[in-house]
């Protein structure tokens, strides 16, 4: 007879490779010259903390402010390549996009941001959501950490893609503690939900 929690393992197995796999390749991705960017069909930059900074002094993630679709709107253009400064309201960029799938564009937003801050993907059937971290304390300590560690100006940090930022912090994190062990927050929730339904099983059983 099979065993019960063996076949859940065997279901939750392949989730977690795959999480590890994006994981990994997105680590080398990172430090590609060439990195590219998508947000469903739309080309986008690799976020840098400059640029996050901009998104949340503009209400990018601020649920009591505009609406869903504004904040889609504005996020999808603060992250085109075709953003300048000198045009910040992206009139022009809004008129001729008005017509897209704003659920289908906040789910691509979601997974571009885990993207950018090194979370890989979702899998399985979880759905993507746009989570940030807590705005400008979490800039400033990533900034306080590389430049006291590295010595890099200020400048140089907020102009360098999140992604490589949030590996050199684990880098450092890992040298400081002696942990060597990769985070992977996905990896780490499918295996939660795999201790759970084992243990649901076996109390099931008993």
């Amino acid at each position: 007879m099979t065993d019960p929690v063996q076949s859940i393992w065997a279901k939750y197995a392949p989730r977690i490779a795959e999480a590890q796999e994006e994981q990994a390749k997105e680590h080398t991705r990172a430090f590609h010259e060439f990195a590219e960017e998508q947000i469903g069909d739309l080309p986008a930059i690799l976020l840098t903390l400059r640029r996050y900074a901009t998104m949340q002094e503009s209400g990018c993630f601020n649920d009591d402010g505009d609406s869903p679709q504004v904040r889609i709107m504005r996020s999808l253009w603060l992250l085109s390549p075709e953003f300048s400064p000198a045009n910040p309201n992206g009139k022009s960029f809004a008129r001729k996009h008005r017509g897209i799938d704003f659920a289908f564009y906040g789910e691509e937003l979601g997974a571009y941001l885990r993207r950018q801050f090194g979370e890989g993907k979702k899998t399985g059937d979880q759905q993507g959501r746009q989570t940030v971290s807590s705005g400008g304390n979490w800039c400033a300590s990533i900034i306080d950490t590389l430049a006291s560690q590295y010595g890099w100006s200020e400048d140089d940090i907020l102009d360098i893609p999140t992604i490589r930022l949030m590996a050199y912090i684990n880098q450092i994190t890992a040298r400081i503690t002696g942990n060597r062990q990769q985070n992977n927050p996905e990896a780490d929730r499918l295996r939660q939900e795999f201790m759970e339904e084992a243990k649901a099983q076996k109390e099931e059983a008993s």
